[in-house]
């Protein structure tokens, strides 16, 4: 992860539970995050064949407030790997802090690594 800007940064999370992926958008730092947008590269497609950036979620949010995290479900463990999509995804995150300052965040996670972890489904 790289954080370009002032401060803990704001991050597209993968968080896995009960065999199931979600995305989470999380504002790290003690103050709020505003304008937040994001981009997925390469395109992130969800379980219900949506693309993810199209979401509000990911491509426009007003208001983040600090240490605030929202999810969404994005897809089964075993339903996206089984669509063999590319594993791989770089989310970049642009944001405003009140005071003005713009920060940057880069993610890159391999998706792959979830359909190794057991569970009880």
């Amino acid at each position: 992860m790289s954080i370009e800007g002032p401060d803990d940064g704001v991050v597209v999370d993968v968080v896995f539970e009960d065999g199931l992926l979600y995305l989470e958008l999380a504002n790290l730092a003690d103050r709020p995050a505003l304008g937040v947008s994001c981009r997925f590269e390469p395109a992130l497609v969800d379980g219900q064949g949506r693309d993810v950036s199209k979401l509000r979620l990911f491509s426009h949010v007003e208001f983040l407030a600090p240490q605030r995290r929202i999810r969404t479900l994005f897809d089964s463990s075993a339903g996206f790997l089984a669509r063999e999509r590319e594993p791989r995804v770089t989310v970049t995150v642009e944001y405003e802090r009140p005071e003005g300052a713009r920060g940057v965040t880069h993610v890159k996670h391999d998706l792959a690594l979830f359909g190794e972890l057991a569970y009880v489904s």
